[in-house]
């Protein structure tokens, strides 16, 4: 194995490699995380 720099772009933005530094991949990562966030919000408003 080599290597070697990837060379393809990525479907939405340069900037989506590996970590998903664009706003799409970001929220796709993190989407688990804001929909758990927005019920704990919506749990303690009610309470």
């Amino acid at each position: 194995m080599s290597r070697t720099v990837k060379q393809k772009n990525k479907a939405i933005a340069k900037s989506c490699r590996n970590n998903g530094g664009c706003p799409y991949c970001e929220g796709n990562r993190l989407h688990k995380h804001r929909k758990k966030l927005l019920a704990y919000k919506t749990n303690t408003n009610n309470n």
